[in-house]
């Protein structure tokens, strides 16, 4: 049976043999998401004052933003969770951020992921409670893909919500139970930032990327258990499930 102390005194001892290589990997894709927005943003507001053009068109508009998380954030971040549950079992590259766009793994991922957070977002248009339990009855779907590619969008969907069931609160106590330390993070990067200006970037980076990792190895350790409860329960087998083997 797990708990949230047991959670993250695991995660903490991931954390303290492979911090290194586990900043690194937050830190990358951190800059590769904010950075291609920032891209897009200065390219926009560039070609605000030029005559209108196809780039100018096509880098303003909401669907460039669309389209950047569905075929490279959602899929890095599915890389950041297989590099996580790699590195419960020992020295994991970091390379396996980009687990996610091995060939004939990536097509598979991104629709994956793409209807599953579509079925999420139109259940949030009847009202946000029930998109909110969507989102927690999926939950697992981007873990289970970073472990199995080839797994089936709908299978991933029913095993995510076969496992979720009576978990979907425990995991928003888990969540909240980080609130104190982004409060504290907060409150510590408005200070510095007051004091060390011209640091305040550097400072909130360094501050968000190792409150991400600690959150990252927790969550690893809450799907380790899920894992777990899916096999005492026959809801998988371990053909299905194959574990983390670093590439």
């Amino acid at each position: 049976m797990w708990s949230r102390e047991l959670l993250k005194s695991n995660a903490k001892q991931c954390l303290s043999r492979t911090w290194k290589v586990s900043l690194l990997v937050i830190a990358a894709n951190m800059v590769i998401g904010q950075g291609i927005t920032f891209t897009f943003t200065y390219f926009n507001a560039g070609s605000a004052s030029l005559s209108p053009n196809f780039w100018s068109i096509f880098s303003g508009s909401a669907l460039v933003n669309v389209l950047v998380t569905i075929f490279l954030i959602s899929p890095l971040r599915v890389g950041m969770f297989r590099y996580f549950m790699e590195a419960r079992q020992g020295d994991a590259p970091f390379g396996s951020l980009f687990g996610a766009f091995h060939k004939g793994d990536y097509g598979n991922i991104t629709l994956g992921l793409f209807l599953t957070h579509l079925k999420i977002a139109l259940f949030s248009l009847l009202l946000v409670i029930p998109g909110i339990i969507k989102g927690y009855e999926y939950f697992l779907v981007p873990f289970l893909l970073a472990e199995n590619p080839q797994m089936n969008y709908q299978r991933a969907q029913q095993l995510s919500r076969d496992i979720m069931r009576g978990e979907k609160w425990n995991l928003f106590v888990l969540e909240f139970s980080f609130f104190g330390w982004i409060l504290l993070s907060s409150i510590l990067i408005a200070i510095l930032g007051a004091l060390l200006s011209i640091l305040v970037f550097p400072i909130t980076f360094v501050i968000g990327a190792l409150l991400s990792a600690y959150m990252s190895a927790t969550f690893a350790e809450f799907y380790a258990a899920m894992r777990e409860k899916a096999f005492a329960q026959n809801l998988s087998v371990p053909d299905e499930l194959g574990g983390f083997i670093a590439y």
